[in-house]
């Protein structure tokens, strides 16, 4: 199951990097969203399996909304991709919060004396 959710995601971020329709900026942008989804993936089946998994339909809000943003206006006046870019860093920090937690838990665990 692992072999294919790592496929699966790869494939979904092929599509997005070679989707003529989106501008290079929001492919790059949507790129960062690799790692956490590939973890989403591996941890939690129903992310490849569900359709309607909130997961899935942020990510094709994002990028729907990638696509109906024809500009290379990046600037804080373009409300879509500041919006955009918004999420992805809350995903982001999301995802180096967990990590850390796992962390300071794996760390901590052998010190307390029993």
């Amino acid at each position: 199951m692992q072999i294919q959710a790592i496929e699966c995601v790869e494939i979904l971020f092929e599509y997005i990097l070679n989707d003529d329709g989106l501008h290079d900026s929001v492919k790059s942008l949507l790129s960062h969203l690799h790692t956490p989804l590939l973890k989403l993936a591996l941890l939690d089946e129903t992310f490849l399996s569900n359709p309607k998994h909130d997961a899935r339909q942020l990510v094709n809000k994002l990028i729907t909304a990638g696509e109906n943003w024809i500009t290379d206006d990046t600037s804080t006046e373009n409300n879509i991709y500041q919006h955009m870019q918004s999420v992805v860093k809350k995903i982001l920090q999301t995802l180096i919060t967990i990590i850390a937690i796992k962390y300071l838990v794996m760390s901590q665990r052998n010190s307390i004396p029993i």
